[in-house]
């Protein structure tokens, strides 16, 4: 197993732990931090094609996440009682 793939195991296991605790948003902000990360270092390198498509990537992860924490966030509100007449 090569040190990134260590890191990369770490990374998930804790992304879990997070989620598991509900902690939708710090899930999202760190993959979304690493994919921009990767698609600076990527732009760096003159593909610039690929760091687009990177960021692109980061892009979705963060739309998708805050898709998934409003659905939970709205389905953990209690219902509304009304009261006729």
């Amino acid at each position: 197993m090569t040190k990134i793939d260590q890191l990369v195991a770490e990374l998930c296991d804790e992304f879990m732990i997070a989620a598991a605790a509900g902690d939708l948003p710090t899930v999202r902000e760190n993959l979304t931090q690493i994919f921009e990360y990767a698609a600076y270092e990527i732009a760096r390198t003159g593909c610039s094609d690929l760091s687009i498509s990177v960021f692109n990537a980061a892009a979705e992860v963060d739309k998708r996440f805050r898709r998934a924490e409003e659905r939970i966030h709205t389905t953990r509100l209690e219902p509304i009682k009304l009261r006729l007449g």
